[in-house]
């Protein structure tokens, strides 16, 4: 369950490296997988879906259940005060909070795994160009967004749940260090790796979608290695393992 930056226009886009996808093709045959990405959500949209009682999640059907949750929300909550989509760090820490222990949830599968995402880092330069062409002042700026990456992960080590920090892994990618200049800030030139990943300056390229997969299934093998698609079995049986007479007929 996630914002824009897990929505179909992105994640799912065969054009693009989409992580959604690369997800799928890992988990084929062992797991499905369900995207529940919508554009522009902050997480008080999220709880506002989920006290309406509307679809985010997967019904449970024929006895499936849902084995691994992705939460990952960020990017829209921390928009700057005043707009339609900010959200204040507190809250965004106890909307997080309460998505993680959703009682529902858990009786839908006591055994649910759950994995939190925090937003990764925004290029402000780009993102305001995009904010300008749409006639608004800018929403975003680079020192909120990690701010509220930092949010998120004290919100997942206080709720004992494993955290997959984008915004620090992206940051690497463009080889930027603790101390250094905030690239992606409007005090700053503007960054041609930082761009390459985050093209408008919020959604990844193809590049940037692959760095998210590469996380998530890093943080997978690390924290859930019982879910890794080499550690589960096919759901049906490969054909030279199952069973089938060449003279099989249908009987109605």
């Amino acid at each position: 369950m996630a914002d824009n930056l897990q929505d179909m226009i992105g994640a799912c886009n065969p054009e693009l490296f989409g992580y959604v996808s690369a997800l799928e093709f890992s988990y084929s045959r062992r797991l499905d997988v369900v995207c529940r990405g919508f554009s522009g959500w902050g997480t008080h949209f999220a709880l506002r879906a989920i006290s309406l009682q509307m679809r985010v999640l997967p019904a449970n059907t024929h006895g499936s259940k849902t084995r691994l949750l992705i939460i990952f929300f960020g990017a829209n909550d921390a928009c700057v005060p005043g707009t339609d989509q900010y959200v204040s760090k507190d809250r965004f820490q106890d909307n997080l909070s309460y998505m993680v222990n959703y009682k529902a949830l858990h009786e839908h599968n006591p055994n649910i795994r759950i994995l939190l995402v925090g937003p990764p880092p925004i290029c402000a330069h780009r993102s305001g160009d995009k904010d300008k062409e749409n006639g608004r002042l800018p929403r975003r700026t680079a020192q909120r967004t990690r701010e509220y990456a930092i949010a998120a992960k004290d919100a997942a080590q206080k709720l004992g749940v494993p955290y997959v920090d984008l915004w620090t892994t992206f940051m690497q990618e463009i080889c930027w260090k603790e101390g250094d200049p905030l690239i992606g800030d409007l005090t700053e030139p503007r960054s041609k790796h930082l761009g390459e990943l985050l093209p408008d300056g919020l959604h990844p390229s193809g590049e940037g979608y692959r760095v998210i997969f590469a996380a998530l299934m890093e943080s997978i093998h690390e924290n859930f290695s019982e879910l890794v698609p080499e550690a589960l079995e096919f759901t049906i049986p490969p054909w030279d393992k199952l069973e089938c007479p060449a003279d099989l007929a249908l009987v109605s």
